[in-house]
Formats: structure tokens, sequence, C-alpha cells
């Protein structure tokens, strides 16, 4: 077990842009252990997107390394019913695509489900997953407990949210 703290910065810069951030900072080693930054933007009415970099500490632990990666998310209403989310990460360190994500969600009333696609090239695995939340509070999933589901800021928000 390791103290770290750990820090979460979200400025809103205007009503439709904002800088995230956060950060582990490890106590025993005086490092930074994961660094992430970057832009979301909201284009209206049916668009929104994430562009940021990811870090992670240089160490080896089993087969992996530590990296730094562009990420890229998008998430687009085609219509009331309907939201299709892609999110890309490109690792800068292995000069390769990392991970692909695709999501077909689809809104009712009190319940959604979403369809996802995930090609992790590092790992070298895909998966297909279907979830469902809503309805009632205690079965709600977040997005951070789905990989397929694009949350490339690591803030909590759930597939159910508006």
């Amino acid at each position: 077990m390791r103290d770290y703290y750990d820090a979460d910065y979200i400025w809103q810069i205007s009503d439709t842009t904002a800088l995230l951030s956060n950060g582990y900072y490890d106590i025993h080693s005086g490092t930074v252990e994961q660094f992430n930054i970057g832009f979301s933007r909201t284009r209206w009415p049916d668009l929104s997107y994430y562009i940021g970099s990811r870090y992670l500490r240089n160490v080896q632990v089993l087969d992996e390394h530590g990296s730094n990666a562009f990420v890229f998310a998008a998430s687009y209403i085609l219509d009331p019913r309907y939201t299709i989310a892609f999110s890309q990460q490109y690792d800068f360190d292995y000069a390769a695509s990392v991970e692909s994500n695709i999501t077909l969600i689809r809104h009712y009333n009190r319940v959604f489900w979403a369809l996802s696609f995930s090609a992790d090239e590092s790992l070298d695995r895909q998966a297909i997953m279907f979830s469902i939340c809503g309805g009632v509070p205690e079965l709600t999933v977040a997005a951070d407990d789905i990989p397929a589901f694009p949350d490339p800021a690591g803030i909590d928000c759930c597939l159910c949210e508006n």
C-alpha cells in the first residue's frame, strides 16, 4: 500500500469549455505517479469532445512500463433516442495505438442501454459489452466502471445522466 496525494481540478473556462486535470503524487518516492490534463468542449447542440494527455511514471511492473498517451473522446447525439461515443488513446512511448472504443447508447424514459466495442492493442484484446442502467438508483452503473465507455478525464459520470 502506498501513501499519496490525489488532486482533481476543473476550470470552467466558458459555458462550453473546461480544462480538466487530475494527478497522483507518491509521498514515499516524492514523484508524480500519474497526471492527466485536457480540454472538454461542447459544440451545441449535439457534439462534445475531449482532447488530452495522460502521463504514467516510467516504472517497470511485470511487463508494463510507464506511458505518455494522447487521449481523444467524442460523443454525438444522433437523435433524442441514440447517442454514439468514441474514444482513442495513442501512446507516444510505444508509438502505437493503445485502446479504441465505440459505444452506441439508447435512451429511454428511465432506462438506458449501451452496446460497446473495445479494442485494446496493448493487450491484444477485443471485447463487446452490453450495459443497462437507470430506473433504480442503486442499480446505476458509473461510466468509470465500464471500460468501453469513454471517460478519459477520470470524472465520475453515468450513462444515465442527461
